[in-house]
């Protein structure tokens, strides 16, 4: 009898082993894949980043490789560099993943056409959304009519006011946390902030700071004449009445940190006297799996981990902001980063993200530089009239609406024509 049991035993472990032997063979090659991921930046900087990334992926992930392909300008040397998505899929590349730095209102991903509502492959990976800051995901639904996730944040942006220390002790200027624009609209304190070198920076958190979009997304005309606008265009006048010449103060984000100050501190970005405690929204990259996708289930796996508390914690303190809703990873950011220490990080959190429109027109503002004199130039353009006088609120305004609908004849007549290429290939 006993020796019966021994042989069904020894049949049922032979059974299981051979089972889980030949499971681990069909897991191993359902994993084995190469995905291409499309890497969008809108700094030279940040094309280093992906270095990094690949090589905690890789360490994550041994059996996938991982083939990253720059999207936003042609880099010097770089193979496989390209000024738009489109430029990769017409050389035969396909994207499984898309990290797209996002400055402005729109990614360029969503305009040129690869988003695809990513609820289902989260789902399959149990990412748990109550866990990111709510306001990032309400400017990712934004982007679709039905309110479809086309992407999962991926980093944060914080923002500050930026100083130089030697220069306002000189200039006995005393900053601190909460300081409304009215309280920053004084001498000398005014004197000292500068915006002209790169005004789109400063200008990109108070057009996110209202909650401004250009177009609106019923008409699909531009949305210029609005009381808001006329607002955050007076206030960008009124800063820039400064005749500083140094960066003695600068609003900016972390990413964008004025390297010209040595000796450098923050406090928290200026909030608005009618609005307090709200500053800028702070989605800043973002993570998708575009329709494209060849390894799917890979491509959502490693998403998956990206945005996991532990990827996150790591990202946080090493000066990469968090996307999720969580004081303790927070409260370590920039704690491995030697930049931060015995800086006034609390600064970076003082004030809660700015609600962006619940829904915001694929032609909306984007860094995707379509043409030569896109509406992203002309945004530029008037505002440093506007910073000069030569043009008043109501001029600039004026200015703004015509240079939008004139932009956007162009705009959909590409992104109508990128469309029918899309939908073809996706047939194929």
């Amino acid at each position: 009898m006993r020796a019966k049991k021994v042989i069904l035993l020894i049949a049922l472990f032979t059974l299981l082993f051979t089972g889980c032997e030949s499971s681990n063979r069909k897991e191993s090659k359902r994993e084995a894949a190469t995905l291409n991921v499309f890497f969008k930046t809108n700094y030279y900087s940040g094309y280093r980043d992906n270095r990094e990334l690949a090589a905690r992926l890789q360490h994550k992930f041994p059996h996938l490789a991982f083939n990253f392909y720059l999207v936003g300008f042609h880099q010097d040397g770089a193979a496989g560099s390209a000024l738009s998505y489109r430029e990769l899929l017409a050389k035969g590349v396909t994207p499984d993943l898309i990290l797209e730095n996002v400055m402005t209102l729109v990614p360029q991903f969503v305009q040129e056409g690869l988003a695809v509502d990513q609820s289902a492959g989260v789902r399959s990976e149990h990412v748990d959304l109550g866990k990111f800051q709510p306001e990032l995901l309400d400017h990712i639904r934004s982007w679709s009519a039905h309110g479809d996730l086309y992407a999962l944040p991926y980093r944060s942006r914080l923002y500050a006011l930026f100083y130089d220390k030697n220069q306002l002790q000189l200039s006995g200027v005393v900053l601190r946390n909460n300081m409304t624009w009215d309280e920053i609209d004084v001498a000398p304190l005014k004197d000292n902030l500068y915006l002209h070198n790169y005004p789109e920076a400063a200008w990109d958190s108070i057009e996110s700071q209202y909650g401004l979009s250009y177009i609106d997304p019923v008409t699909q005309k531009a949305k210029i004449d609005t009381d808001s606008w006329r607002q955050a265009l007076q206030l960008w006048q009124r800063m820039s009445e400064s005749k500083a010449d140094r960066q003695a103060m600068a609003l900016s984000s972390t990413e964008f940190r004025p390297l010209l100050m040595k000796e450098w501190d923050m406090v928290s970005y200026p909030q608005l006297a009618d609005k307090p405690g709200r500053g800028p929204n702070g989605l800043g990259d973002v993570i998708a799996v575009p329709m494209l996708s060849e390894h799917r289930q890979e491509a959502y796996e490693v998403m998956a981990y990206m945005v996991s508390d532990a990827f996150q914690l790591e990202n946080a303190r090493s000066g990469f902001p968090s996307v999720l809703d969580n004081k303790e990873v927070r409260e370590q950011f920039g704690a491995d980063d030697p930049n931060y220490a015995g800086k006034n990080v609390a600064a970076l959190f003082a004030l809660s993200n700015a609600v962006r429109p619940s829904q915001i027109s694929r032609y909306d503002r984007s860094n995707w530089m379509l043409d030569p004199g896109s509406y992203n130039d002309e945004v530029e353009n008037v505002l440093r009239l506007l910073a000069s006088g030569m043009v008043d609120v109501e001029g600039a305004v004026k200015k703004l609406e015509l240079a939008v609908d004139n932009n956007l004849i162009k705009l959909k007549d590409k992104i109508e024509q990128f469309d029918t290429q899309m939908q073809n290939k996706a047939l194929k």
